[in-house]
C-alpha cells in the first residue's frame, strides 16, 4: 500500500510543475484562480474570458520549459466569461 503522505508529496510536486494552461494551442492563462492540493488531488480553476474563442476543443496543462502535463479534448461553446476547473487525482491502483 502507497502511504498517502507520498501521493500527497506527488500532488505537490504536480502542482508545482503547471505554470500555465493553454486552449486550443493558442490562448496561454498562467494566472490560476485557484491553484492548490488538497490531500492527493490538484486543484486548478482559471478562466477564459468571453470574446477569447468561439469554442474551446483542447485543454493543456504545460510546464515552465513548454512540456505537456496533461491534455483533455473538450466541446466547450464560450458564451461568457467561462471557468475552466480541472482537478488531478493520484490514487493507488491495484
Amino acid at each position: 500500500m502507497i502511504k498517502q503522505s507520498y501521493l500527497h508529496e506527488l500532488a505537490q510536486y504536480t502542482k508545482d510543475k503547471i505554470t500555465k494552461l493553454v486552449v486550443n494551442d493558442v490562448l496561454e492563462i498562467t494566472d490560476f484562480n485557484l491553484k492548490e492540493v488538497d490531500a492527493n488531488n490538484v486543484e486548478l480553476e482559471a478562466v477564459i474570458p468571453f470574446g477569447a474563442m468561439a469554442t474551446v476543443t483542447k485543454i493543456e496543462l504545460k510546464g515552465s520549459m513548454n512540456d505537456v502535463i496533461a491534455t483533455k479534448t473538450v466541446f466547450l461553446p464560450i458564451v461568457e466569461d467561462t471557468i475552466i476547473q480541472q482537478v488531478i487525482t493520484f490514487v493507488e491502483v491495484l
